[in-house]
């Protein structure tokens, strides 16, 4: 309902002309990329269509019954913006976690696009294994511009043991100019398996104090090689 375009590069513009008296024909001029010829309706109004790949200026001329051309609207403005890639979060559990085998750990992601979100996927690999790839959004149905799913691992169906390491994050894509898909990526979460029981002792004083600091450190080695794994991972 106006003239003047912002729009993305790529984006077709469709056009309808209402002449305030009867005209024959009429036509678009692009500035730099030529004239697109409008198509008379019954009802006096002239459509056409054309693709923006520039900013610029466009114009409606008309011709009258006798075949002169009259400039029928002021030049409006063309301008290009970028296309931004998605913004995407994960919000749940949003932190590194630890898990029994047989527990369920249920990821939620929120994802948004200025133009709309072509896919939305968590990606997840057993202890640095081949990626695999679970689909939230495909893309097929209504173009969303904002989008909040999830899903639920079940950690009883990987056979996994104390010490094994998950490692995920989420992917939202959009459709970019020229179909390009843009890409963004979260920060790396991990779910760290572990017993179904940790059992810590007080060392006892004097004689039992070597065991309970060796304890200790057995527990502080354990942690900085689940640490050591995840930096592996994440790398």
């Amino acid at each position: 309902n106006g003239g003047d375009l912002v729009v993305l590069s790529g984006t077709t513009v469709r056009v309808r002309a209402h002449p305030t008296i009867p005209v024959p024909a009429g036509r678009i001029v692009l500035e730099g990329m030529g004239n697109v010829a409008l198509a008379l309706r019954e009802d006096g109004v002239l459509t056409g269509e054309f693709r923006v790949t520039q900013p610029g200026f466009y114009r409606i001329e008309l011709d009258d019954d006798e075949g002169v051309t009259h400039q029928g609207s002021p030049d409006h403005l063309i301008d290009l913006i970028d296309d931004l890639p998605p913004i995407v979060a994960i919000r749940e559990p949003g932190r590194d976690t630890r898990a029994t085998m047989v527990e369920e750990v249920y990821i939620e992601t929120r994802a948004s696009d200025d133009f709309g979100l072509a896919r939305l996927e968590i990606v997840y690999a057993v202890n640095g294994g081949e990626e695999q790839t679970i689909p939230l959004l495909d893309g097929t149905g209504e173009l969303l511009r904002e989008a909040s799913t999830g899903h639920t691992l079940f950690l009883d169906e990987f056979g996994l043991e104390p010490g094994d390491l998950i490692a995920y994050y989420a992917r939202g894509l959009d459709n970019g100019p020229n179909a390009e898909e843009r890409e963004t990526l979260t920060d790396i979460y991990f779910v760290t398996i572990r017993p179904f029981q940790q059992d810590f002792r007080q060392a006892d004083q004097g004689g039992g104090g070597g065991g309970g600091g060796g304890g200790m450190g057995a527990a502080g080695a354990e942690g900085r090689f689940s640490q050591r794994q995840r930096d592996i991972v994440a790398a």
